[in-house]
């Protein structure tokens, strides 16, 4: 139950970075917890509601490995998916699992965030200064 407070902590306070996106290999070296541990949870957070999980279909081509495509929902058919950088098409019949080539990359929910933003904003005003006291005893 710990190892998943180390991850929530990580998220409130991502929550609060302005950033618009993250992805699980982050909080995996934040908290120093294996990858596959940190994505189950963050799966949990978008079923909650406070993250929102965005698909990113990177480029096969060797040496690019630019985001081509970003999609709400995993599965998708590919056509004619071209990059624009390398100049690599991207085909499901030539690269086989199309799995191997998406990425999944989470947003903190609008609402969550301000949430947090507000519930940060209350905590400070509600501490009162500490006037020549080093320690609370």
């Amino acid at each position: 139950m710990a190892l998943i407070w180390k991850v929530d902590e990580v998220v409130n306070e991502i929550a609060l970075w302005p950033i618009k996106k993250f992805y699980p290999t982050l909080i995996a070296k934040r908290t120093g917890l294996p990858i596959d541990t940190v994505f189950a949870r963050l799966l949990e957070l978008t079923n909650d509601h406070k993250l929102c999980v965005k698909w990113e279909l990177r480029c096969p081509g060797d040496n690019c490995a630019r985001t081509l495509l970003v999609l709400d929902e995993e599965a998708i058919k590919l056509r004619d998916v071209f990059c624009q950088y390398c100049g690599q098409d991207f085909c499901e019949d030539d690269y086989g699992d199309v799995y191997d080539y998406i990425y999944p990359a989470f947003e903190v929910c609008r609402e969550y965030k301000e949430y947090l933003r507000q519930s940060s904003l209350q905590t400070k005003k509600k501490q009162p200064p500490m006037k020549g006291k080093k320690f609370l005893n």
